[in-house]
């Protein structure tokens, strides 16, 4: 499980977040509480398997958590920014996914923004 978040003010990358952890538990033990999770189908380049899809994400988001130490994002205060849906939508792009902006719920003014691209790339 991967996603971003603000913590400290800057927009982090995290694998296995416990937040998160704890939200899909009592989701698939309970059902919906009040943060149910949002899915959305993401359309894969053409010849790319969804097991080597999941390995570029985390290889990116790895890469993301590099390149943020010394260059962070700020977490936007009012959502107005790059946030953790403008990440989201991003690491899709870089890998090639759809490039649909979803109007996901919650705080999306970031929907339209994008984290640059490069932050995805390998740290030279």
């Amino acid at each position: 499980m991967v996603g971003t978040y603000d913590i400290n003010g800057k927009l982090r990358a995290e694998i296995n977040y416990i937040d998160d952890l704890t939200v899909s538990r009592a989701y698939f033990a309970d059902g919906p509480g009040i943060w149910e999770p949002q899915g959305h189908i993401v359309a894969l380049p053409s010849g790319v398997t969804v097991e080597s899809y999941i390995e570029q994400c985390l290889e990116a988001t790895l890469n993301y958590m590099r390149n943020s130490v010394n260059s962070p994002i700020n977490y936007p205060a009012n959502g107005w920014g790059i946030n953790s849906n403008s990440w989201n939508q991003s690491i899709h792009e870089f890998l090639g996914g759809d490039t649909v902006v979803h109007d996901y719920n919650g705080i999306d003014y970031g929907n339209g923004k994008r984290v640059p691209l490069w932050y995805f790339r390998k740290p030279r």
